[in-house]
């Protein structure tokens, strides 16, 4: 993998993995003096954004999110495995100040992916992704951004960072493509109203296996 470490200048790339999903791959780029300038890690607080993430989407007042309020999260939902440590089914201040925590500690400041998108199981050329941070990181985190080939594939980029990849983090994700009468033609589940959200982070689903966007024109009931 390669991976933009604040002030790190590594000899040896590490690979977490590959698994094949059309054509998806995690790539790490270790900064050393003949690369570019080191990528710094966000400067997020994971226990004030661990607090948000709670006020936010807990409907029910316990201190706690369950599956019911996960779901209104789709980058939770992504991430739920691995922030739920004690297998309980809900995420706890604790677990998710935790796990924020680790975006911290790994010393990342962005982790590079490949994308496909579907529409109607073909892919989509010139489509517009952006994963958007949600709410809770209150501008800790940065957006990211790519546009589809011919082949449907993509990678992003932070914005106002000249490297491929996002940084670290809970993400909505949008897609956006408009005809030539500038209609937009993606339905808006997947983008002004969109459910579709990921984990950014070294151990995270993307990062080992890509990120696969499929859309339907109509979603199943």
């Amino acid at each position: 993998m390669k991976a933009f470490r604040d002030n790190a200048c590594l000899q040896n790339v590490a690979c977490l993995g590959r698994v094949v999903l059309g054509f998806s791959a995690l790539t790490a780029v270790l900064s050393c003096s003949n690369q570019p300038p080191p990528i710094l890690v966000p400067k997020i607080d994971p226990a004030a954004a661990a607090r948000e993430a709670v006020a936010h989407f807990d409907r029910n007042g316990n201190g706690a999110l369950e599956s019911e309020e996960i779901i209104r999260c789709p980058g939770l939902v992504d991430a739920k495995d691995r922030i739920d440590t004690d297998g309980d089914g809900k995420l706890t201040l604790e677990e998710l100040t935790k796990r924020f925590g680790q975006y911290v500690a790994e010393g990342i400041g962005v982790i590079s992916f490949v994308g496909t998108v579907y529409f109607n199981n073909q892919p989509v050329e010139g489509a517009r992704v952006t994963l958007e941070p949600e709410e809770f990181w209150h501008g800790g985190l940065r957006a990211a951004e790519g546009v589809t080939d011919s082949a449907g594939h993509f990678r992003v980029k932070t914005l106002g960072l000249d490297v491929d990849g996002a940084q670290p983090g809970i993400y909505r994700i949008r897609v956006s493509k408009t005809a030539v009468d500038g209609k937009e033609i993606i339905p808006t589940y997947y983008n002004t109203e969109s459910h579709l959200g990921a984990e950014i982070a070294v151990d995270s689903k993307v990062a080992l296996e890509g990120l696969e966007i499929r859309i339907a024109q109509r979603r199943a009931p």
